[in-house]
């Protein structure tokens, strides 16, 4: 979740492309040059230990858009792919 959340900030797309689940992923990935990300808190973990192979992750992150903060809120769900990484298969998003 962690390095996801940096490769938004740093924008870079092959490596959310690359830890995104081939059977939702995206053929690519837009970035909206107004947002900056600010901060990102994990309030929760389900699973996604060594022996596990899916978890949840819920977060908030923190942003900003022409100089007005806001709030992303979601839970986040990953499996293991075939070779045994962490990818992130989809997000519910959570009211604010």
């Amino acid at each position: 979740m962690r390095s996801r959340y940096v490769a938004y900030v740093k924008q870079l797309s092959p490596y959310l492309l690359q830890t995104w689940c081939l059977k939702n992923r995206p053929e690519n990935i837009e970035f909206d040059p107004n947002i900056i990300w600010k901060k990102l808190t994990i309030h929760s973990k389900k699973k996604g230990r060594k022996k596990d192979r899916e978890g949840w992750v819920s977060f908030s992150a923190t942003y900003e858009v022409s100089f007005k903060g806001l709030l992303l809120k979601e839970k986040s769900f990953f499996l293991r792919d075939q070779d045994n990484h962490w990818c992130y298969v989809s997000g519910l998003f959570e009211p604010v």
